[in-house]
């Protein structure tokens, strides 16, 4: 959508921004015959993003756990990782994985 501001529009990235379909990509996050195309920086991204979302719905949705200041950083610093290494793939993969999580396959 563009690098910085001055290169996208503010209504096309809000839209982008919130067009994730979490289930969806979870799914497609587990789906391993297609996540063994992309590259490794990929396919731990995309495992860390599956066990960060599980944690997360265990946080909104169940009142029973506990969860320590310490297991918290914890997922942040994974998070932040994650995100990093993903920074740090190639163009072409990260636009390919990000087509991946938000569209459906289509049959002809």
């Amino acid at each position: 959508m563009g690098a910085t501001p001055a290169y996208r529009s503010n209504s096309a990235w809000r839209q982008v921004y919130r067009a994730l379909d979490h289930r969806f990509a979870k799914n497609q996050c587990q789906n391993h015959s297609m996540m063994q195309q992309f590259p490794e920086t990929v396919r731990n991204f995309a495992h860390v993003f599956v066990t960060l979302q599980g944690q997360r719905h265990q946080a909104d949705y169940d009142p029973v756990p506990m969860f320590s200041r310490s297991d918290v950083q914890l997922s942040i610093q994974q998070a932040e990782q994650a995100i990093q290494m993903l920074e740090e793939t190639e163009t072409r993969d990260r636009r390919a994985f990000a087509v991946f999580v938000l569209f459906q396959r289509r049959r002809h």
